[in-house]
């Protein structure tokens, strides 16, 4: 072999192996996927918050019982939150009032209208980091982050901003509330497992692994059970609807019964003062001897008649005798005037 043809086999093995060099190089920008997991690695800092997945598989979508304990361990831990704020605030405001009132009323409604507002703001800021800030920063409050569960975008299986976190947590699940809670509910009805809020805000709730990575090997779309959705509905309207009639008729059966011993009370009442009036007149009249007021009473004006035909009668005696005496004495008048003549 000739010299010049050294130089070329030379230098084409050494371009072979600047170039395989170069291709083993990755660009900044590139990502890699693992053989080993369904991970992406990147070998840039994750600055945008997306969530590195492969898309080859579907993420597992969380339980309804998951979700449904992750919901009430956030209900417990945030009320616990308020609760503690508000016993705080109300401290401070019986500490603080009573200084206030001493100093002068006005002062003292100033105080309290302070501290209202303290409390709002303290209800308004717990909010805020309780939810807000751990959707956005890490797509899980503390309930569902012991669930293992995350919340992310459908479209791109990244974290919420802070106007979807508001529009699912107040507006959302108040939708979903209401009709006794059928949004919940719809959980069974949705193939990817979707309730009403998280509809509205395209969402799914998703499992991870103790890593806070998302399993990727989820089924394309869940079977539908209307029998789950639509049971717990009728169930509850049959629950409320009986539970008014017991309401109303036992509010019913109170008032009958109300009204039928106000009147029976009113009966007795009345007997018994009859009866109390009877046994003052037996007293009375055995203390008397009069057998029975009434028929006494009703003799007086009998006795009253009598006694004044008595005194009428005697009235006419009397003026019977004067007019007798009368009488006999002009006889005997006359009479001696007859003999005298």
């Amino acid at each position: 072999m000739s010299p010049s043809k050294n130089k070329s086999v030379k230098s084409t093995q050494s371009s072979r192996k600047v170039t395989t060099s170069k291709s083993r190089n990755v660009e900044p920008n590139k990502v890699v996927k693992s053989s080993n997991s369904n991970t992406v690695r990147s070998n840039q800092p994750d600055v945008s918050k997306a969530i590195k997945q492969d898309n080859s598989g579907f993420p597992q979508m969380g339980s309804f019982l998951d979700r449904f304990l992750a919901l009430l361990l956030d209900g417990l831990i945030f009320g616990a939150i308020i609760f503690f704020g508000y016993m705080v605030a109300l401290l401070i405001m019986a500490i603080f009032g009573a200084l206030a009132t001493a100093i002068s009323d006005s002062f003292a409604d100033f105080v309290f209208g302070l501290t209202f507002l303290v409390m709002i703001g303290a209800y308004l800021g717990a909010f805020y980091f309780y939810y807000i800030y751990f959707y956005t920063k890490e797509g899980a409050t503390l309930g569902k982050k012991i669930m293992k569960l995350k919340v992310v975008r459908a479209d791109d299986m990244q974290y919420m901003n802070w106007w979807q976190v508001l529009l699912r947590e107040i507006f959302g699940k108040w939708v979903s509330s209401m009709l006794f809670y059928l949004g919940y509910f719809w959980y069974f009805m949705s193939e990817k497992r979707q309730t009403w809020h998280d509809l509205i805000t395209g969402t799914y709730v998703v499992k991870v692994d103790d890593n806070r990575e998302i399993l990727m090997d989820g089924p394309e779309n869940y079977e539908k059970k209307p029998l789950f959705t639509f049971g717990p509905l009728g169930c509850s309207i049959i629950f409320w609807f009986l539970f008014f009639i017991v309401i109303f008729g036992s509010i019913f059966t109170l008032v009958t019964l109300g009204s039928k011993y106000d009147k029976s009370s009113k009966y007795d009442t009345d007997s018994y003062y009859q009866d109390d009036m009877g046994q003052d007149d037996d007293m009375y009249n055995d203390f008397f001897g009069n057998d029975n007021d009434d028929d006494y009473y009703n003799e007086l004006p009998n006795r009253n008649n009598k006694q004044d035909k008595f005194y009428d009668n005697g009235g006419n005696q009397d003026n019977n005798k004067r007019n007798g005496d009368d009488l006999e004495k002009y006889l005997e008048d006359l009479f001696n005037e007859m003999e005298e003549k």
